[in-house]
């Protein structure tokens, strides 16, 4: 090997040799900046690339709704629990199960639909059942907090008094659907009536022991419009007894009753006897005794027996049907139900509302058709009504204050006694005054004139069941 001493160079050599390698130096530094550019370009896309696939792994909608669901279901699970755990000594645990069965099956036919809307025909069918499976499932998240809240007032309404005005009246929802109700947010052994069923798009509670259902759907509607699902006895009581005041005070000087209807008695006190009561009602209702062959217009009554702003049904129908002394058994004619009217030895069916045949029947060109269901009806439910209503006015008014009723009783038997002497003459009828006073039926008369002397008949006074003894 040899070792020789390297050649020198000339100045402008070698600066052509440092211009060169200066060159080098910069395109291989540019080489190097695009290199790095392009790698992060590339690890950027990538980036993008696996972000994306990512997403679509991760957050499908079929996915996101599966999640919507499980946590809907724990929500609505806590919230039945919940409510049962404040009023009721048993859980749940069967209405959680069955809504459970029932939701996934649902959710099933989501992923179903879902997972397979890219080889139907036309996906945009596909996509339509998917979002009625969504509202679906949004109407029965509604339907629950509808129904707790429903069966909280079901529960308060079961205990108010009939004049309260918070007492469910039987004229409104079907007690049946106010039982659903109950049963499904009431938990215990009674929930296991109750069966999941889907109908189209509509979630339906089957009650197995009534056979009777609710639409969840067409009830959460009805929210929405604001319809009044529960609907409440109308209260009269409180009507009547201002009635009663009005009508018993003196015109001239309210600190003093009228006599006409009003006796005062010593020491400040006040009574009405049997005439005075009869009075007052047929006067309260547009009843004049003189003109038996006229009917009783309704007087202050008629507003809420026939007009737009009519509560007849509910009178009817929760009030007088609870009362004893009315033995109310057929519904009121609303024009929803067809009713047969007692006429005569049959009856006469219609399907008329009371309005109806208000008008119809009392009209000026009325036929022997219309007036005959008008004498029927009114026969059979408007004047009865109305004698309902007198009575209460009547009795509330008069205890409220404190006025004396005197019993009819008493003053009827004394009639009897003093009028009708020979019992064996079978031609033998009642006083004109007497079937004028207390509105005797014929049937009633025909019971008093039959009776022995001592026996007790049971006749009907100014719409009343009494008792009296025939003396």
């Amino acid at each position: 090997m040899s070792y020789r001493q390297p050649k020198q160079m000339k100045d402008g050599a070698l600066e052509l040799n440092q211009t060169l390698l200066s060159q080098s130096l910069q395109r291989s530094s540019q080489r190097e900046s695009t290199r790095q550019a392009r790698t992060s370009q590339n690890l950027s896309a990538l980036t993008n690339v696996a972000s994306t696939l990512a997403n679509q792994a991760i957050a499908p909608k079929a996915d996101g709704l599966a999640k919507l669901n499980k946590d809907y279901a724990n929500a609505t699970t806590k919230l039945y629990k919940k409510v049962g755990s404040t009023d009721y000594d048993t859980g749940f645990e069967g209405t959680d199960k069955k809504a459970d069965v029932f939701m996934n099956g649902v959710i099933d036919d989501y992923y179903n639909i879902k997972n397979n809307i890219k080889n139907m025909k036309d996906p945009s069918l596909g996509m339509q059942d998917l979002a009625n499976i969504e509202n679906m499932i949004d109407e029965y998240g509604k339907g629950v907090s509808n129904m707790l809240a429903f069966n909280s007032a079901i529960k308060e309404a079961s205990t108010a008094d009939i004049n309260s005005g918070g007492k469910l009246s039987n004229a409104g929802a079907p007690a049946d659907q106010l039982q659903i109700i109950r049963k499904i947010t009431g938990g215990g052994s009674e929930s296991e009536d109750i069966e999941f069923k889907r109908e189209g798009n509509n979630i339906i509670l089957y009650d197995t022991k009534s056979d009777t259902s609710l639409n969840i759907t067409e009830f959460n509607k009805a929210q929405d419009r604001g319809e009044d699902y529960l609907v409440y006895a109308k209260p009269t009581e409180e009507l009547s007894t201002g009635f009663f005041g009005d009508i018993i005070k003196n015109e001239n000087d309210e600190g003093v009753y009228n006599p006409t209807f009003v006796t005062t008695g010593p020491d400040d006190t006040y009574s009405m006897t049997p005439k005075q009561q009869v009075d007052y009602k047929n006067s309260l209702i547009g009843n004049d005794p003189s003109k038996p062959e006229q009917k009783a217009e309704g007087g202050s009554f008629k507003g809420l027996l026939q007009g737009d702003a009519n509560i007849a049904e509910s009178i009817w129908e929760d009030q007088m049907f609870e009362d004893p002394n009315y033995q109310v058994k057929s519904q009121w004619p609303t024009g929803d139900l067809k009713v047969a009217i007692p006429y005569g030895d049959g009856f006469i069916e219609t399907e008329l509302g009371s309005d109806e045949i208000i008008n119809n029947g009392t009209r000026a060109n009325a036929t022997k058709k219309d007036k005959d269901l008008y004498e029927a009806f009114y026969k059979e439910y408007y004047k009865p009504s109305l004698d309902f209503l007198a009575e209460q006015s009547v009795r509330a008014g008069a205890a409220s204050m404190q006025i004396t009723l005197d019993d009819p009783t008493e003053d009827v038997n004394k009639q009897i006694a003093d009028t009708v002497k020979d019992l064996k003459v079978e031609e033998e009828k009642l006083p004109e005054d007497l079937k004028v006073k207390y509105g005797l039926s014929e049937d009633d008369q025909e019971k008093i004139r039959l009776a022995k002397s001592g026996d007790e008949v049971e006749v009907t006074i100014n719409g009343k069941l009494t008792k009296i003894r025939k003396t």
